[in-house]
């Protein structure tokens, strides 16, 4: 191939592809324009790093029930630590 046809091709290749992303942003922009806006609503997860359902479920418990971040982890600790086969505390 010539190099004056192939900077050719190569140029309407990028130009195709450019166009293209630019008219599926501008699709993205028209359709957020007509989503209703969400609304921020915060909502609480419980995670840890093993595998420790009971303590999981116990922080989860005190989350419902209006208790605050600190208290959570407090509940689920103490699940932890009076399992006296759990040896990872």
């Amino acid at each position: 191939m010539q190099r004056r046809k192939f900077l050719q091709k190569s140029s309407l290749s990028t130009a195709a592809v450019l166009s293209s992303s630019i008219l599926s942003a501008c699709k993205n922009e028209k359709a957020k324009a007509a989503a209703p806006l969400a609304t921020n609503t915060i909502k609480p997860i419980v995670i840890a790093t093993w595998n420790v359902p009971n303590a999981t479920a116990k922080a989860w418990q005190v989350l419902e029930n209006g208790g605050n971040a600190l208290d959570a982890v407090e509940a689920g600790v103490k699940v932890e630590e009076a399992d006296v086969d759990n040896q990872s505390v």
